[in-house]
């Protein structure tokens, strides 16, 4: 069976925030389809980490039909040293009672959300927290690697909130994620 992410995040019930890890972005396709989504599942806040080079080359392309960049969502350019670069594709979902977090294959862009066939995995807080700790403290790593992070690392940690959502009481320690 083939999962509508648009439908999914349309679809989590009362969203506070949603994390959205990215090697390549379209802006438009933000603003055209995910937005209308977004605000179907609880108008949440929303970041978006991506590579900094590929954020850079969209943006240049697509800035002069961009209205909502700054206002209904950020993106965190996540520089990366020499010859690397941010390569990971994730969508966390987070809302008072419960989280979705899925991985998978596909880029933030029409072909890797809708269009392509990308392999993804998807976790829900009701079968467990281990995956929802290790992507807490990979995000806190990709932190260290976006200027001006900040505002960014408060809206990252709002969304585990313990005091805001109570499916994030459960989260322990990192046992630590293979890879870099």
């Amino acid at each position: 069976m083939r999962r509508d992410l648009l439908k999914i995040v349309a679809e989590h019930d009362a969203t506070t925030q949603i994390v959205i890890l990215t090697h390549n972005i379209e802006f438009l396709f933000i603003e055209s389809l995910l937005l209308t989504a977004a605000r179907k599942g609880g108008n949440p806040s929303l970041t978006v980490f991506a590579d900094a080079q590929c954020a850079t080359g969209s943006y240049a392309r697509e800035r002069q039909q961009l209205t909502q960049l700054g206002r209904r969502y950020r993106v965190a350019p996540v520089q990366m040293q020499p010859g690397f670069r941010f390569h990971p594709k994730a969508l966390f979902l987070s809302g008072p009672e419960s989280a979705t977090l899925i991985v998978g294959s596909g880029n933030l862009t029409f072909g890797g959300w809708q269009d392509n066939a990308e392999v993804w995995c998807q976790f829900s807080t009701d079968e467990g927290l281990r995956e929802f700790t290790e992507f807490r403290d990979y995000l806190n790593r990709v932190l260290e690697r976006v200027p001006l992070r900040e505002a960014i690392a408060a809206e990252v940690g709002d969304a585990f909130s313990e005091s805001k959502h109570k499916w994030a009481s459960g989260l322990g320690e990192s046992a630590g994620l293979i890879g870099r």
